[in-house]
């Protein structure tokens, strides 16, 4: 019984303890695994592995506006991004509410997606569908679904479209500097449905983040300063606290394991001291009603053989009475009818006496003999 529980309490420690070590060594991003750079690392995402990805040249972008950043294609999904450089009256804050983002939008930014197609797809026949506002981590997208008919290229699109203003625009300025990020999903062979893409867009554009680039394109430059990378004299290595509570969390999995293994001993111990209190205190009562039993047999039997020991004596006595005056009775008539002298019958009334009490001192001998000595060879003699 004991083997069998403790082999169910260690069957959950060590499926607890696969768990953690799963969770400790195959932790994989729902969205992608693998880090790219774009611009000099001025731009860096996320895409699942396996995935290709091309960065354009800018010299190989058109005069419209719209500057190729990357194409990217992998699990039949496609992945691209366009910068479009232009001018705003007002500050743009897409981190703000989002009425600013969708005031945006209805003013500029949709005129900026038109424009896009118009540039890239000409042939096509292009539906604009609605918009959403998407907060992501760093930055706050408008969500458009495009649909594409009537060319080489047909289906569905996901454009998630944030722009952002000059860090040199001032309040003075009649005209501030914006950039328009435009990051285009599709599917390589036009089937997929908005939902489907969105699987794939929303993550990759959550993780996406410019450092600098689209200020390069406003005319904000502090490559006097930074060499034209975000990364290059900036020691972004992990501090003391990072590290005390990195090697915290690599050891609180077996602290939760010792702790689960404690509290399942403990369980264990008690469980199989309270079943041995139960079985001794079973095997007691057992045994003192044994007792018990035993005692009323052997008080039962005494009785029975001091009643018959009484009978047995009562019965001798009363033999022995009857035959003594059976003695008597026929010594009578032996003098009555004159057999016997009266001297004759007193002599043999002497010796019956003589024998009598002779029977009786032998008895009450050899009674003391078996009680008063002990055997002649004893039995651990032998």
């Amino acid at each position: 019984m004991f083997e069998t529980k403790i082999a169910k309490y260690l069957a959950c420690v060590v499926f607890a303890a696969m768990l953690l070590c799963v969770q400790m060594f195959f932790t994989v991003d729902v969205y992608g695994e693998e880090l790219h750079y774009a611009r000099v690392n001025d731009i860096d995402f996320y895409l699942p592995d396996g995935w290709d990805v091309e960065e354009i040249d800018p010299e190989e972008s058109s005069d419209s506006g719209f500057e190729a950043i990357l194409e990217s294609s992998g699990d039949g999904m496609t992945f691209d991004v366009y910068y479009h450089k232009g001018e705003t009256e007002d500050f743009i804050y897409f981190d703000g509410e989002d009425s600013d983002a969708a005031s945006y939008y209805e003013n500029q930014g949709k005129a900026v997606v038109e424009g896009f197609y118009d540039e890239v797809y000409p042939e096509s026949q292009v539906n604009i569908g609605n918009y959403e506002i998407y907060e992501g981590d760093w930055d706050t997208y408008i969500k458009v679904e495009v649909n594409i008919a009537g060319g080489s290229d047909n289906g569905t699109q996901l454009v998630y479209l944030t722009a952002r203003n000059s860090m040199t625009a001032t309040a003075d300025s009649e005209t501030k500097p914006v950039v328009d990020r435009l990051l285009v999903f599709g599917s390589e062979t036009g089937t997929a449905t908005a939902a489907e893409i969105n699987e794939i867009a929303e993550p990759i554009a959550n993780e996406y983040y410019d450092f600098g680039y689209d200020d390069s394109l406003m005319g904000y430059n502090d490559s006097e300063e930074s060499s034209g990378s975000y990364y290059d004299d900036t020691d972004y290595g992990p501090t003391t606290f990072q590290n005390v509570m990195g090697t915290l969390l690599t050891f609180i999995p077996f602290i939760i394991i010792v702790v689960v293994f404690i509290i399942i001993f403990r369980r264990v111990r008690k469980s199989r001291n309270a079943l041995f209190r139960g079985t001794y205190s079973a095997d007691r009562k057992k045994s003192m009603r044994s007792e018990k039993y035993k005692a009323i047999d052997r008080d039962k039997k005494s009785e029975k053989d001091k009643h018959k020991t009484d009978y047995r004596k009562a019965g001798s006595d009363k033999n022995i009475r009857n035959r003594e005056e059976s003695y008597i009775r026929s010594l009578k008539t032996l003098r009555s009818s004159g057999l016997v002298t009266k001297a004759e019958m007193h002599e043999l009334l002497e010796k019956y006496e003589r024998s009598k009490r002779e029977l009786e001192r032998r008895r009450r001998r050899k009674k003391w003999r078996s009680w008063r000595l002990p055997p002649p060879f004893p039995h651990f003699w032998v």
